[in-house]
């Protein structure tokens, strides 16, 4: 994404950068204020970064002026957008938009405030909030493609029961430009009546990137599509940016193990940033990383039918300020977790090793609903790391958390039955989950679920972790009672600050992580952040 600067650091930054590596650009006068006949450059900059600041410079661009190579962003002027951009293109930074490349037309909505989108999306263009877009089929937007969704657009899948259903799917090198905002969220749904909606109505939303991956040759293919692949090993890739956006009543299982979830990211690197995003009743997992090392906030998974939070095939990111709320009304029997970590199903060893950090989240289930299920709060297996810190995991009927596979409980406990750092649960909170007797064994039944292993099940792994220092207490956050009731209606910031509180900083974890004073992911002294226009709970 574009980088931020103030105008007297980017022009400090302008005078002394080289200009090496500059990427080739597919027109050479773009950019090329000191018409040097090359490439963009420092100089280049430094003269645009002038004609922003008010000075003459009518000279430039080969005597055109300087709005004839310099308006950078394509939008018929100069601003320090485009001396930003064009610094960052000099720096050899990911940009939002190639160079003198805009945004593309707008699209408009002829019939009656409505547009079906039948086919694939090839060229850059606007979806505006004054219309509801219809997706009828799986919808691709093509690689070198940005689609920009403007705040308060509504976009919904049409119904279809037949596979492939309806989908909106970013192919690698594609963007998504979406920015909504508490009050004008952009919301992905069903095309169906309110009332009548259900989970599985459509295919929900993918985007691909060029992410490290752990499948062969640094490339996957992405579940429930087919040819589409993604993966890589750039670490920095973008796949866009996305904020306040909802998508709901989505998810289609095709063939066993062969599903669209609501929301699926897949191979996305640190380049890109998504944050504020729910994913509400959907037929499969609420919210997936398929490898990359995207690093996350502000994320909601409600009603989901299997796992809310789920990652595999070398996840590295990060995710903070979570909340997960299951629903009886939709939920798998078979067994739906908060957190479901794996590494790779067909290697667990395979490298790179999924290795997910979670700080400051917030995972209730279904215990005691209507619909009670065989869940747990965390399960870890398959071979993947995990770092869950400063987590609140409450109302889950078999564990509050639970590893599975030796090739899972060896990164957390060493052969001589130590924990070893690399995996862990800390500085967390278990209340009212499994019905074993022990207060320590927040993950009761989970002993034979261990093959071997260096710790002989994750009650053992739990004690070693409590005798290390690692701070996980059994008692009630004060989260008020209607959250473990059915439905959604609740507020779920703990009544009183002091049985939440923890000084552990998460940043000695990731430097992606803010830093806390609290367990979960609510603050007990400030109003719920899920909360607001971009926050619903509607079922059906």
């Amino acid at each position: 994404m574009t980088q931020k600067f103030g105008i007297r650091a980017l022009a400090a930054a302008a005078l002394g950068l080289a200009t090496a590596g500059a990427p080739t650009l597919a027109d050479a006068a773009c950019g090329d204020l000191n018409t040097s006949g090359g490439m963009p450059n420092v100089a280049d900059v430094v003269v645009l970064l002038r004609g922003v600041l008010g000075a003459d410079i009518t000279a430039s661009c080969g005597g055109a002026g300087g709005a004839n190579c310099g308006d950078i962003n394509a939008d018929s002027g100069l601003t320090i957008s485009d001396a930003v951009i064009l610094l960052n293109n000099v720096l050899g930074n990911e940009t939002l938009y190639p160079i003198c490349v805009g945004e593309g037309p707008t699209i408009d909505c002829p019939n009656g405030g409505v547009r079906v989108i039948e086919d694939a999306i090839r060229s850059n263009q606007v979806w505006q909030s004054s219309c509801t877009y219809k997706l009828d089929g799986t919808i691709f937007v093509e690689a070198g493609v940005v689609l920009k969704i403007q705040a308060g657009t509504n976009i919904k899948g049409i119904k279809d029961t037949a596979n492939p259903p309806s989908a909106l799917i970013f192919k690698r090198d594609s963007k998504i430009n979406a920015i909504g905002n508490s009050t004008s969220p952009i919301v992905f749904s069903s095309d169906q009546p309110a009332g009548t909606r259900v989970p599985g109505d459509w295919g929900g939303v993918a985007l691909n990137g060029r992410g490290p991956v752990n499948c062969g040759q640094n490339e996957c293919l992405a579940e429930g599509l087919e040819n589409v692949a993604f993966g890589g090993n750039e670490t920095n890739d973008s796949s866009g940016v996305a904020r306040y956006i909802r998508v709901e009543f989505a998810g289609r299982e095709l063939t066993t193990d062969n599903e669209l979830n609501l929301f699926t990211m897949n191979g996305l690197g640190r380049g890109t940033t998504f944050d504020h995003i729910q994913a509400h009743m959907g037929l499969d997992d609420g919210l997936e990383w398929f490898g990359g090392n995207l690093n996350t906030k502000y994320m909601i998974a409600s009603g989901a039918a299997d796992d809310s939070f789920d990652w595999q095939i070398g996840y590295t990111g990060t995710l903070q300020h979570g909340y997960v709320k299951q629903y009886d009304g939709n939920i798998d029997t078979t067994g739906s977790r908060g957190f479901e970590g794996d590494n790779n199903e067909f290697g667990f060893n395979l490298l790179p090793r999924s290795d997910a950090k979670m700080c400051n989240v917030t995972l209730i289930g279904t215990k005691g609903q209507v619909g009670d299920t065989n869940n747990d709060g965390m399960l870890f297996r398959r071979g993947t790391l995990f770092k869950a810190a400063k987590v609140i995991t409450t109302n889950f009927k078999k564990s509050g958390w639970k590893v599975n596979e030796s090739d899972t409980m060896n990164l957390a406990c060493n052969s001589s039955a130590a924990v070893t750092g690399a995996s862990y649960v800390r500085d967390s909170i278990f209340y009212n989950n499994s019905s074993n007797a022990n207060p320590l064994l927040t993950a009761g039944g989970s002993t034979s679920a261990i093959s071997g292993g260096n710790c002989a099940s994750t009650s053992a792994l739990e004690t070693k972790l409590i005798a290390a220092g690692y701070d996980i207490t059994i008692k009630d956050p004060t989260i008020e009672a209607a959250c473990s009731a059915s439905g959604f209606s609740c507020n779920p910031v703990p009544a009183t600050p002091a049985t939440v509180a923890d000084s552990f900083d998460c940043k000695t974890i990731d430097a992606a992580f803010d830093t806390t004073d609290y367990v979960g992911g609510f603050n007990p002294n400030a109003a719920s952040w899920a909360s607001g226009n971009w926050v619903a709970y509607p079922v059906n």
